[in-house]
Formats: C-alpha cells, structure tokens, sequence
C-alpha cells in the first residue's frame, strides 16, 4: 500500500511543482486585476471560492442587489485583505501547509470542484492569475487524498521507529552496564591474581623456610 501510494505521490509532485511555479510569479499587478472584476466570470468565483475554503477564510457579507438583504459571498472575501487584498499571497500559499486541511473541509471543496463550468480551460480563458490559482487549488487537493492514505501507514512507521529507537536507547544502556560489570570484574580478576601472586610467594617463603628448618634438625642431630 505505501509503495502505491509513493508512485501516486511521485506522479502528482510534477503538477504540484508546476502549481508552485506559477503562483510565485503571480504579481500584485495580476492580483489587483483579478480583484477588481466588477463581474467575475463563473469559473473565477469558484475558484476564488475553493481558495477562500482551503486557506480558511469566510464567506463575507454583502447587500444582494435583488433583494437589497445581506448575504454571504465569498467572492466578496476574495477582494477583500486576506485574499487578493494581501501581496504577501502567493508566498503564503508556497508555504501552506496542505496536510492540515480537514476532510471536512475537502468535502465541502468537491461540491465547489464538481459545479458546472469549473474547468481549467475556463479558468484559463478567464485569467492567468485564476489559472495559477486554479492549478494550485486542484495540487492541493490530489495532495491531500495522497496524504490521506499515506498517513495511517506513516503514522505507524513513525509509531514503529519510535519503538525502535526507544529498544536501541534501552540496549545501549544495557551495553553501558555490562561493560562497566566487565571493567569490574576485570578489576576483581586483576585483584585475585594479585592476591594468587601474594599466596604463591607466601607458599614459597614456607617451603623455603621448611627446607632450611629440615636442614637446621640435621646439623642438631649431627
């Protein structure tokens, strides 16, 4: 299973690089221009949408023109400071995070991806800069259904190298003690042949000494 999901990994970092690649080059210039749509082309606000979903920003209110009643939209919230109001945009979508998208999330995103005219040659007929988004919205999404069946697996690699380093601090402390048992008993053997060496020299002095005490009766007897 982890094998299939590398080689998915693997195909999908192409389209990934490639979305990274064009959202750097987005300008404040392309971004202004997107902003300042009066009336975005359907394909636009999807994919400001999915953006605003995925980078969690909310829908924000505005008066309906039919009804004159407050109402949500977020290609309001795409206008606004957080969206294509920020210049600092692109750089924080290099270095977002996909793997804390929530699935709850994503599944509310599909129901924006799945609608009537959100398509890449839409979006690139629209706007360079909704292209760029566009494709940076639909890496983030093969990213995390790609993340989501490797992290199980990953987790429990991460689970079973834990347990693993944790056995091999155990068995280093381990090594540590028999070592210093072996520096003591090292000791104890060095000092027991002291002690032999003393013994031995102790037994020769008595043999000695029994040699010249055999000597000494035999010169009394003589």
């Amino acid at each position: 299973m982890l094998g299939d999901c590398q080689e998915s990994y693997d195909r999908m970092m192409p389209s990934l690089k490639e979305a990274l690649a064009l959202v750097s080059k987005l300008t404040k210039k392309d971004l202004a221009e997107l902003r300042s749509l009066k009336h975005p082309p359907k394909v636009v606000k999807l994919v400001l949408q999915a953006l605003c979903m995925i980078i969690g920003v909310p829908p924000a209110e505005k008066l309906s023109k039919k009804t004159g009643k407050p109402k949500l939209s977020y290609w309001k919230a795409a206008q606004g400071p957080r969206v294509l109001g920020d210049p600092d945009l692109p750089e924080k979508l290099l270095r977002f995070k996909r793997e804390e998208v929530s699935q709850e999330t994503m599944l509310e995103i599909e129901e924006v991806l799945n609608a009537q005219g959100y398509s890449h040659e839409s979006a690139k007929n629209a706007s360079v800069a909704a292209t760029s988004i566009f494709k940076w919205v639909n890496s983030t999404r093969e990213y995390f259904y790609i993340y989501e069946k490797i992290e199980p697996t990953r987790n429990s690699l991460e689970l079973a190298m834990e347990q693993h380093r944790a056995k091999e601090v155990l068995l280093a402390e381990k090594r540590k003690q028999i070592d210093s048992m072996d520096y003591k008993v090292a000791d104890l053997q060095e000092h027991q042949k002291s002690k032999d060496d003393i013994i031995d020299e102790v037994k020769a002095e008595i043999e000695a000494l029994s040699v010249r005490k055999k000597r000494a009766d035999t010169l009394l007897r003589g």
